[in-house]
């Protein structure tokens, strides 16, 4: 799998665009706020596409995530 390089200038459509490339059958969300254990998220805090990374996270920190189809 090729690595993803998610910075603060990319947008959460070029992320999921590339989640999209690697795992077809699943989509990637991205929300304003952590739903409650045993429930769904609620659109309304669904963020927008058009927002960059750097404009939708609260914490300034930096890390990997691995995700791999097994």
């Amino acid at each position: 799998m090729r690595d993803i390089k998610i910075t603060d200038d990319k947008t959460i459509k070029e992320v999921q665009e590339a989640f999209h490339e690697h795992f077809p059958y699943l989509k990637l969300e991205f929300y304003a706020e952590a739903h409650v254990a045993g429930q769904g998220s609620v659109d309304a805090l669904k963020i927008n596409i058009s927002s960059t990374i750097g404009e939708a996270r609260t914490k300034e920190s930096e890390g990997n995530v691995n995700i791999h189809g097994n």
